[in-house]
């Protein structure tokens, strides 16, 4: 089955986050992780252990319309739903794809290039739009999954840092 865990090398305990065949959060009763990693992404991973990942669904779906979903995973949130295909909540419009940007890869300090230590998400996603030439809008969506707004005044522009673009915002 498909599982997917969180260790604890300090007390050697993994705990699952993901396993095949169960139901998936926050979803209808029925519909479950798929017990194949077929149309998964790798995770993205950020320095705080937090986590995004696409999943496959089966159980109470309907192949190629609603079978995958993103989930955000922390130590301190657990598993929460972020997407999922045929949804129109974000832009009116059924969702047809998403797939996140960088998975587990490098932003040249250690960092995963998708998903910030501040808790800035990235994918790119398509929508069902009749009203474009191809019934299809493509984008790119950018959300904070992680972390509330910066308690720090100084940080102008949310980022969670506290750097140049902050005085350029402050000068104007």
């Amino acid at each position: 089955s498909n599982v997917g865990v969180d260790l604890d090398l300090a007390t050697n305990a993994m705990t699952p986050i993901f396993r095949g065949g169960t139901q998936a959060d926050g979803l209808p009763a029925g519909v479950l992780y798929a017990t194949n990693y077929a149309g998964s992404s790798g995770p993205t991973i950020n320095a705080n252990g937090e986590m995004v990942v696409r999943m496959p669904l089966e159980g109470n779906v309907n192949p190629g319309v609603d079978d995958s979903a993103l989930f955000a995973w922390s130590a301190s949130t657990g598993v929460r739903l972020l997407l999922r295909t045929g949804s129109s909540d974000l832009t009116g419009f059924a969702l047809k794809s998403f797939f996140p940007i960088g998975n587990a890869g490098q932003n040249g300090s250690g960092g995963s290039t998708g998903l910030s230590d501040s808790g800035w998400f990235v994918t790119n996603a398509s929508d069902s739009n009749p009203k474009t030439p191809t019934g299809t809008d493509y984008m790119v969506i950018r959300a904070r999954v992680f972390g509330a707004a910066s308690t720090c005044a100084a940080d102008l522009d949310g980022d969670g840092l506290v750097e140049g673009s902050d005085l350029g915002i402050m000068l104007g």
